[in-house]
Order: C-alpha cells, then sequence, then structure tokens
C-alpha cells in the first residue's frame, strides 16, 4: 500500500518581521509534525511505502525544513534526482541552476517550494524514473525560464502559477 502525505505549509507572506518569523517557526513546527509522523508510522528506518509532497513555502535549504528533509535515505526528487532523470520540457539540457520549482516576481528569485520527498523504498525502486518539473504555466517576467508557455500565458496576470508543477511516475 502506499500512502502519500500531502501538505500545504504556512504562506512566506508577511506584513513585518514578527509575521515573517512567526510563519518560519509554524512552518518548523509543520515539518517537524510530518517528520514525527513517518518515525511514528514507519519506525526509525523509514521502511514503508510513502510519499511526501506538496507546497512547503521554504526553499530545501531553510532551516525550518530540516527536521523533515535530513531524514535518513528520503529522496527530495527535484534537488536528489540526477541531471539526465530530471527533465524540464522546452530544455534540452538542465543544471543544478535549474532545480527550481517556484519563482517570486519582484524579488526576481527562484527557490524550490514544491517537494515529492521519496520514501527510502520508493526511491530505491522508482530511481530509473524520471522528474518533470513544468515551467510552461509561468508568466514572461519569469526570465529564468525561456521555453515555451502554455496558451494565453504571457505577461503579468495570465500566468497559470508562479508555482512549478512537478511529476514523475513511481514504482510502488
Amino acid at each position: 500500500m502506499l500512502t502519500l502525505f500531502v501538505n500545504h505549509f504556512k504562506s512566506q507572506y508577511a506584513k513585518n518581521a514578527k509575521e515573517s518569523q512567526s510563519a518560519k517557526e509554524k512552518r518548523g513546527r509543520q515539518a517537524e509534525s510530518v517528520a514525527n509522523t513517518l518515525k511514528q508510522r514507519y519506525g526509525s528506518d523509514l521502511r514503508g511505502s510513502f510519499v511526501v509532497l506538496g507546497d512547503f513555502n521554504a526553499n530545501y535549504d531553510a532551516m525550518e525544513l530540516q527536521d523533515l528533509l535530513k531524514l535518513s535515505n528520503i529522496e527530495n526528487v527535484v534537488q536528489n534526482r540526477s541531471s539526465n532523470k530530471l527533465k524540464i520540457p522546452g530544455q534540452d539540457k538542465v543544471t543544478d541552476a535549474d532545480r527550481w520549482t517556484h519563482y517570486l516576481d519582484g524579488e526576481n528569485t527562484t527557490s524550490q517550494l514544491d517537494y515529492i520527498i521519496l520514501s527510502p523504498s520508493i526511491a530505491e525502486r522508482s530511481t530509473n524514473e524520471q522528474v518533470i518539473v513544468e515551467k510552461c504555466g509561468l508568466a514572461k517576467y519569469a526570465k529564468e525560464y525561456t521555453g515555451e508557455r502554455l496558451l494565453g500565458v504571457g505577461p503579468r496576470n495570465t500566468e497559470a502559477s508562479e508555482h512549478c508543477a512537478v511529476f514523475t511516475t513511481l514504482q510502488i
């Protein structure tokens, strides 16, 4: 049996530094709660068939996510899948600089906010599967992506989302 843990962690949106710190702390509690749930359900070796996925609203190196992302032998497919197994439609080659799923307009920054995290056993069985980060829904102000856009997506306020879809096939 495969279990999906679908998440949407607290937004980064904040009106001031106090709200920003509060949001980080909440994301930290959310990540810790998911990590504790996984350890309670699957033991310290995390042997089981599960996927943790969703919008974590923080980059993979953010301190508030580390209780979850540093669990033993799990795989964050966007960061850990080899370049030849990571595909961005419309791009011939994928580099480490392309391993982002979110574009923040105004700051012109990219980060990974969207995740597919595989349990050790699913990661082991799915190691040959390609991971796709679909960026065609981004508006043209996201200049870090130069590929084709979805029909109707162009200037500001026409984007499908500032988030990119991430998908893969799993061998369960």
